[in-house]
């Protein structure tokens, strides 16, 4: 439970807790029961819809012992009755709207987070998200001792592409390569776009054996695609460079900067090709000539 849900209920508890002994102090039905609904809205301060309903019952479960329990005197009875049900109303419109508000609040951080970890062009994961995904993925592996492979993918003459036909045949390029890379990984695996023209796909539970069928696989699926925006007509090929996680690699910048020069060993070579790093020597080896 986050510190903020504790101070919420510290809060509500202590409040509750005067605002009852307030009530049952006065003879019945004198008192304020509406005090109560203040306790409802420190599910703002909590920022819990769970907590907001919870109080909101607790501040009804109050309200009406508030009547069990004050000394009797004489007192209208209509006007107890509308002392109590004012209060009752007054907790569950306060409720309801601190309810309707906190939903709200969620709704926009879940687009805002979405916006974040999200590629606006091609669809794929963020840069941020991907790192962030990445990190998480080697703690695993060094807690469970599962194999952990990525692949560097950068687009052949992604340059030429905009130089030739433009930016919008530039990004249609961009788009369609990333659908296909990722029609190509399997459920587990994480596609992202990592920066210009490109992409990083996290393959948990792989070695580097399966990650290197994989590479082949969206070589040979870009390969075979035809991209027509237009008038246009763009073959595209990659260059993949593929690494597994070794104990070595301190940090995450070092896991992708060896897959990452596997993948401009693949562009010396002559594109679309796929390269290996080699664990422990710090070369890499060609698996697929073009």
């Amino acid at each position: 439970m986050k510190l903020r849900e504790l101070l919420g209920i510290a809060f509500a508890i202590l409040m509750g807790s005067l605002f009852f002994l307030f009530d049952v102090s006065r003879p019945l039905g004198t008192a304020t029961p509406i005090l109560y609904v203040s306790v409802v809205a420190l599910g703002l301060l909590a920022l819990s819809r769970r907590l907001t309903l919870i109080f909101a019952m607790g501040g009804t479960i109050l309200t009406l012992s508030g009547v069990l329990f004050s000394p009797y005197e004489n007192t209208d009875l209509a006007m107890i009755f509308a002392n109590r049900l004012m209060a009752l109303f007054a907790i569950w419109t306060v409720a309801i709207a601190v309810y309707t508000y906190l939903c709200m609040q969620e709704r926009i951080n879940a687009a805002l987070t979405k916006r974040a970890d999200t590629d606006e062009l091609t669809g794929c994961l963020s840069r941020r998200r991907m790192l962030t995904e990445l990190e998480h993925r080697i703690t695993e592996e060094q807690r469970c001792l599962t194999p952990l492979s990525i692949l560097v993918i950068d687009i052949d003459h992604f340059k030429q592409v905009n130089d030739s036909h433009g930016h919008i045949v530039g990004d249609a390029v961009l788009k369609n390569t990333a659908g296909v890379i990722a029609a190509c990984n399997r459920a587990a695996d994480l596609i992202g776009r990592f920066g210009g023209e490109e992409f990083l796909v996290i393959c948990p539970n792989t070695d580097l054996a399966g990650a290197q069928q994989l590479g082949e696989r969206m070589c040979q699926a870009v390969r075979d695609s035809r991209l027509s925006p237009g008038d246009a007509s763009v073959i595209v090929t990659i260059s993949v460079g593929v690494a597994q996680y070794q104990k070595e690699m301190k940090t995450v910048s070092d896991f992708i900067a060896a897959a990452d020069k596997a993948m401009y060993r693949a562009k010396e070579r002559g594109r679309d090709a796929v390269e290996l790093h080699v664990p422990g020597t710090g070369v890499t080896a060609a698996v697929l000539e073009s």
